[in-house]
């Protein structure tokens, strides 16, 4: 297998990691709060245990991406991830209370904490340096989450929900030997040890030491916007499929509305450096915040599972745009650290934000019902496109 792997282009290396990746989450992510809701946890609840993926994002997440930034262990440490993810899933079966969801999140969101920023951010680089772009890999894994999403929630109207947490664990166990033959991390920068030192002063040789990047201001803005998306997001994360059932959907409908979700982000990740190019980066991003709100509001005046579920498409369109620009804009300015810039961006959106938005809607749930969440993340992406408005010029 490893001898197959390795003769993968580096486009398809990426692609089909993604492929993999999304495919198991888009098999348990929709159906994670109404499989939670069954066993006895509150709505309430399902606030607390979304805290602990972002707690662990803010504090974990940067710690181990700059250890494999200064090690270049990234892959191995992708693979250590996937293995502890996938067998805490899997114990996933033996949970039918809240203390064991309770364990189950925590554990989850330790050994998970440095997929995001380390995976993304390798094949991020990879496709930088082998003149790819990083949208048209990720796009696979959007599609591979709608397949799965859908697939699967007509396959758990039938046999309940139980399964997933084998399906998922399974999948992402499986996935080590991918992870495994990334293509490791070289730095953009010049690399000294093909220059010949003649005349080259030492000033000079600092200015051109990858370990010392220039930082760059727009930094500041980029990790602002994806604060203020996060903390939209994370107000509303775990009661998507929660607000779909309460409309009167069932399995099958809650996983097409997350296939919807993730088959439109499709055109955005494929022409986002297109779009860019033609708006700007401030441009492309202004353009998510209109979709995330537009689609939040819907979601909040919907008569019926069926409009929710429709409604879907504007939130993909945002996605696209918003997760792979943000990617592209850190990696075009993150130089030598890779992956311990992509983990404070992903700190800011996976991390902080969701930490305070998780408890805050977990609150607002239990005392005004779950469609007073969707109306404060609707007021959260307006405010959030005002803010990438009024600091355009900055980008």
């Amino acid at each position: 297998m490893n001898a197959a792997l390795s003769k993968l282009s580096p486009y398809w290396r990426g692609s089909v990691y993604f492929i993999a990746f999304w495919g198991a989450l888009g098999s348990i992510v929709g159906f994670f709060g109404v499989r939670w809701l069954e066993i006895g946890v509150q709505p309430a609840q399902l606030g607390l245990l979304a805290i602990f993926g972002p707690i662990a994002g803010f504090t974990l997440a940067p710690i181990l991406s700059r250890i494999a930034d200064a090690r270049g262990n990234h892959r191995q440490m992708i693979a250590m991830s996937l293995f502890f993810m996938g067998l805490s899933l899997c114990l996933g079966v033996f949970v039918h209370d809240f203390v064991g969801a309770l364990i189950m999140s925590i554990a989850i969101a330790i050994v998970a904490s440095p997929l995001g920023s380390v995976g993304d951010g390798l094949i991020a680089r990879m496709a930088s340096n082998n003149n790819l772009q990083f949208g048209q890999m990720r796009l696979w894994g959007s599609f591979s989450f709608a397949v799965t999403s859908a697939a699967f929630g007509f396959v758990y109207s039938k046999t309940g929900y139980l399964p997933m947490f084998l399906i998922s664990g399974l999948v992402l166990m499986a996935m080590i030997p991918l992870a495994l033959n990334l293509e490791p991390s070289r730095d953009k920068e010049i690399n000294l040890e093909t220059i010949e030192p003649i005349n080259l002063e030492p000033s000079q040789a600092e200015m051109l030491e990858p370990s010392k990047p220039k930082f760059d201001p727009s930094l500041i803005v980029i990790l602002l916007v994806n604060l203020l998306i996060g903390l939209g997001l994370g107000f509303v994360g775990p009661y998507y499929g929660v607000r779909v059932g309460q409309l009167g959907g069932d399995a099958t409908q809650i996983g097409f509305f997350f296939g919807i979700v993730a088959i439109s982000e499709l055109p955005t990740m494929l022409f986002e450096k297109r779009i860019a190019k033609k708006l700007g980066d401030a441009g492309s991003l202004l353009l998510a915040g209109i979709f995330y709100t537009f689609a939040h509001l819907a979601y909040t005046l919907a008569p019926n599972a069926t409009w929710m579920t429709f409604s879907a498409c504007f939130q993909g369109l945002a996605f696209g745009l918003f997760f792979v620009g943000s990617v592209r804009m850190v990696d075009a300015r993150a130089g030598a650290f890779i992956s311990t810039l992509q983990s404070w961006r992903n700190a800011m959106l996976g991390g902080v934000a969701p930490l305070v938005g998780a408890g805050v809607g977990g609150w607002v749930a239990g005392q005004f019902e779950v469609r007073g969440v969707f109306v404060l993340t609707t007021a959260m992406m307006l405010i959030s496109s005002i803010v990438i408005f009024v600091t355009r010029k900055r980008l």
